[in-house]
């Protein structure tokens, strides 16, 4: 608070003098020891790396403790008690330096080997990470790719850049097993591989990857309707080898590839090896009701596709189309009808005209009469089928017939009088349509007149 005196001005400049110059060694020092192991470019690095940091440390730190040196006296000398080291930034407390005068990581703290960069081949474990150090020899272990692995160990890529602590089992830190740890069970198709005793153990429940593979692997794993032969037991597998090489189908497991369509198993021969039977896979095999074709007028009895000794009366059913209709009755023209499992003419067949009412072609409008005779005329399931236009008769009975698809129709009649004799006739389903000649007189010309009737049957 009072005036400081000339007299201890000098002092003070004195001090500031003497701790800046005391600095400058330290930090000449730092460079030399770095440079010795680093080289100077690197230690120039570092060095400017660590100036950086301890600034940056430094100002937090005097920000830090500017509350507390607030109340001094003006003009006092900061000293390293009053400065706090980093651990985290790889700086630790030493309390020896702590009535130094100084605020900086350097001039107060005593550096950790966390802080050190070990050459390429070499590393800072873990516990040497708190260690005090800033040489090589203090801070820094080969890594695991300097290591060779021995006996039962191989080398393990993903370890190569681990600095093993002290003490350590160098095989177990930087190595992995190899397959010269697995025993191979030869009772259970597995052999020693010689090329693979060096390889990575492939872990817990791999173990047969050290080893080479036989048959026997798989004798119990063929599967439903299949055998492994003895002599493939022990045969060792080749590349791509697998349970399919092995194990051969028995009857039983060709199932339905066995037999062609239509053939089946035979049951005694189930368990039967396909390549002990002379006929091979057909000697499985014998034909069943599916293979067989039903003849015509019979169709297919699917209960019976697996019926072995096949024939139309043991694997088919007798259709319509097999059925004698009796007298009254005929033959249906439907082939849904025909294609029916049935045997009577009530099923199969179509009853005659006479069967129906007498006035049935009253229903149909216009004027229809009954086709002749009633009881050779089939009743298909409608009228029409038992009708015609009662127009149809008469021409039938008045004209005769020209053909309409061969020649010209009416216009062949070349005179008057044979023009109205005849009539054009035109198919129209299983009935006709009949159309009159007309005379042209005009042109003298013989022609199909406009006035045709359907529905006829054919003359």
């Amino acid at each position: 608070p009072g005036a400081v005196t000339r007299a201890e001005l000098h002092v003070l400049i004195a001090f500031e003098l003497s701790a800046a110059m005391k600095q400058a060694w330290y930090w000449i020092f730092d460079f030399v020891l770095l440079a010795g192991i680093t080289g100077v470019s690197e230690a120039w690095k570092l060095r400017s790396d660590h100036d950086n940091t301890v600034s940056a440390i430094d100002l937090a730190q005097a920000h830090a403790d500017s509350s507390t040196n607030s109340g001094s006296q003006s003009g006092s000398v900061p000293q390293c008690g009053d400065f706090t080291c980093d651990e985290a930034h790889g700086y630790k407390e030493n309390a020896a330096y702590r009535h130094n005068p100084g605020q900086s990581s350097d001039d107060c703290c005593d550096k950790l080997c966390s802080r050190f960069a070990c050459n390429a081949s070499h590393g800072v474990p873990s516990d040497r990470q708190n260690v005090v150090g800033i040489t090589h020899e203090a801070c820094c272990v080969p890594k695991c790719s300097e290591h060779r692995c021995t006996n039962l160990w191989t080398d393990d890529q993903s370890k190569q850049n681990i600095a093993p602590t002290q003490g350590a089992d160098l095989d177990t830190v930087c190595c992995q097993q190899a397959c010269t740890t697995v025993t191979c069970d030869a009772s259970q198709g597995y052999l020693t591989d010689p090329d693979k005793l060096t390889h990575p153990h492939p872990g817990a429940g791999r173990e047969h990857e050290c080893c080479k593979m036989t048959c026997k692997v798989f004798q119990d794993s063929c599967g439903y309707g299949k055998s492994i032969s003895n002599t493939k037991l022990d045969t060792v597998l080749g590349h791509g080898d697998n349970v399919s090489f092995c194990c051969e189908d028995t009857c039983l497991g060709y199932g339905g590839h066995a037999c062609d369509a239509g053939w089946t198993l035979v049951p005694d021969k189930h368990h039967v090896v396909v390549s002990d039977l002379l006929e091979g896979v057909q000697g499985c095999c014998e034909p069943t009701c599916a293979a067989h074709q039903c003849s015509d007028g019979w169709r297919a009895d699917h209960t019976k596709a697996s019926n072995v000794h096949p024939e139309d009366v043991t694997c088919c059913l007798r259709t319509c189309a097999l059925h004698q209709c009796s007298d009254g009755f005929f033959t249906s023209t439907d082939a849904w009808t025909l294609r029916q499992v049935a045997a009577t003419d009530d099923e199969c067949c179509d009853k005659a005209c006479s069967h129906q009412s007498a006035n049935i072609c009253s229903h149909l409008s216009g004027s229809w009469s009954h086709i002749e005779p009633r009881n050779a005329t089939p009743y298909r399931g409608n009228t029409r089928s038992c009708c015609e236009p009662s127009n149809c008769k008469t021409l039938r009975a008045s004209k005769q017939k020209v053909d309409a698809l061969g020649g010209d129709g009416c216009n062949d009649e070349t005179t008057e009088a044979s023009c109205h004799q005849h009539m054009a006739v035109f198919a129209d389903g299983e009935r006709s349509i009949l159309v009159p000649c007309v005379w042209h007189n005009d042109v003298n010309f013989c022609r199909n007149s406009d006035n045709q009737t359907s529905d006829c049957v054919p003359p």
